[in-house]
């Protein structure tokens, strides 16, 4: 069946059903690249909505076919009744925001496939092109953040040295390393200190590109070396720390 393989997910809704497909392989939408002076940036009415600032957003390009069938296979007569509706679901969440969508890479391992998760903004639709009883259209999604990221989360509780194998296709940029008091944290490349600590924890967000000690704004308690940690794919990283810090971060595919 041709929606098994190509399992897409925009919020709740499944585009893997006989409903709705993806009707061809799309493989993640391709190459980001690194970011340029002029890169578009995704918005909603206007507002732009964070990036990251170290590759360009891209425009992922689903085919999808809507089908005469709810999710289970059930038909409706007349048949069009249903492919209105699904339209309508499709088109709600297209209208819903920023998406956080899914899609199962297939993979070579046991479950032949990973999960992996990104926001994304509709930003492009093609017109609906009708085959009798099926309806196809082509609908464009912008990723402010280029790269996807797997799941489930990898967290690293507190502690002083630590050994991490990045795996992934694409630098992992999304980490969060929490400290719980003054000291300073390594990965080999960029150093973090962290000075002036009061309250019970101290939070740097990658990439929300954010620094907050008990959910105050802390920039003023953090220097580094060498900016943000940026960790390359399918490589090993030694980490170690003066304290006890905790990253939890999310292994990232192109």
């Amino acid at each position: 069946m041709p929606y098994v393989a190509h399992y897409y997910k925009l919020n709740d809704l499944v585009v893997s059903t006989p409903a709705m497909a993806v009707n061809t392989l799309n493989p993640g939408g391709g190459f980001s690249g690194r970011r340029w002076a002029a890169s578009r940036r995704a918005g909603i009415d206007g507002v732009a909505l964070p990036t990251d600032l170290r590759a360009p957003e891209r425009v992922l390009r689903l085919p999808i076919t809507l089908m005469p069938a709810d999710s289970t296979g059930a038909t409706t007569d007349p048949w069009y009744q249903r492919l209105c509706t699904n339209k309508a679901d499709l088109f709600t969440e297209l209208n819903s925001g920023v998406i956080d969508l899914r899609w199962r890479m297939p993979f070579d391992n046991v479950d032949g496939w990973i999960e992996l998760q990104t926001d994304a903004v509709a930003t492009e639709q093609f017109d609906i092109v009708t085959r009798s009883a099926l309806w196809d259209v082509v609908i464009g999604l912008a990723l402010p953040h280029p790269w996807w990221r797997e799941l489930p989360q990898i967290q690293v509780g507190a502690t002083t040295s630590h050994t991490v194998n990045t795996g992934g296709s694409a630098p992992i940029t999304h980490m969060q390393i929490t400290f719980t008091a003054d000291g300073t944290w390594t990965d080999g490349t960029t150093t973090i200190t962290v000075s002036g600590m009061t309250g019970s924890a101290l939070v740097i967000d990658t990439k929300a590109r954010t620094i907050e000690e008990d959910g105050a704004n802390a920039t003023a308690l953090v220097e580094f070396s060498n900016g943000m940690p940026r960790w390359n794919p399918q490589s090993t990283i030694n980490v170690s720390s003066s304290t006890p810090v905790a990253v939890d971060y999310w292994r990232s595919w192109e």
